[in-house]
């Protein structure tokens, strides 16, 4: 397995790693938090998902990035024009909970 990293800078944390293994070009995404309480700015990162692409051939794994990155700006643009009915659909509904009461009544 090849890693292909991006070397980050302390004010922007990288969120994405590759890794090249044969046939295959995986993404890792990874989860960037700040680090509370630290004196100086730090984030810690962890793995959140990785998904593989199939592939034969190096330009085959440059051209998918290029995609990749075309089309996730396609997304952003998408979402910036829908951005209230994105959160209202995000908006997770409310149960109501009856109270010991309330349930007695019933």
């Amino acid at each position: 397995m090849l890693p292909i990293t991006i070397q980050s800078n302390k004010a922007i944390p990288v969120h994405f790693d590759a890794e090249i293994s044969p046939g295959y070009l995986t993404f890792v995404v990874k989860d960037v938090k700040k680090d509370e309480g630290a004196d100086v700015k730090t984030y810690s990162t962890k793995e959140f998902t990785r998904f593989d692409v199939a592939l034969n051939d190096a330009r085959g794994a440059i051209d998918v990035l290029r995609h990749f990155r075309w089309e996730v700006g396609k997304l952003i643009d998408a979402m910036r024009a829908q951005e209230a009915q994105i959160a209202e659909a995000l908006k997770v509904p409310e149960v109501a909970v009856a109270t010991v009461a309330e349930e007695v009544e019933a």
